[in-house]
């Protein structure tokens, strides 16, 4: 009998599992010892040279009381959707919401470095500068939102509300 613990169930395409299986009768393998050794090169590859991981500093841990609010009212019909979520988010960056772990000189460089995207309108780059510091808080907001979430984001700026 198989050990549960040894066992790993994999879900994928039927496109998927006919380039695997040309691939393993390729090399005269099984699937099984295809995908093993496989995924064992990869794993050793990891081992001798880490991927680059994005800087784990300057990331807020939580979802503060007044956001988590926000975003369950808009996802209620609220009437100004996730606007209101992005403005008061943005508003409250340099007032209280700055994460902990970074230093007051490094998070004014941040902000502003959010500014200059907001102003260059950037709002890909704006969402990911929010969804890089503040994971938890983008989290609530849907993928179709995003837009929303923005326009208030880019309000607050123009109300000069993300001042440092």
């Amino acid at each position: 009998m198989v050990d549960k613990d040894e066992v790993i169930v994999l879900r994928i395409s039927g496109d998927s599992k006919a380039a695997i299986k040309s691939a393993a009768a390729g090399l005269g393998q099984s699937m099984t010892t295809f995908i093993g050794e496989t995924i064992d090169k990869r794993v050793r590859a990891l081992k001798r040279r880490p991927p680059k991981r994005a800087p784990t500093y300057g990331i807020h841990e939580g979802v503060p009381t007044f956001f988590r609010a926000c975003c369950l009212e808009a996802s209620r019909g609220g009437e100004n959707g996730y606007r209101a979520a992005g403005w008061h988010l943005a508003n409250s960056i340099t007032n209280g919401q700055q994460p902990h772990d970074i230093e007051s000189d490094d998070w004014e460089s941040e902000i502003d470095a959010l500014k200059e995207l907001l102003a260059s309108e950037d709002e890909v780059g704006a969402w990911d500068w929010f969804k890089r510091h503040y994971p938890k808080c983008m989290a609530l907001v849907p993928g179709r939102r995003r837009e929303q979430f923005i326009a208030g984001v880019r309000q607050a700026h123009e109300d000069g509300r993300i001042e440092v």
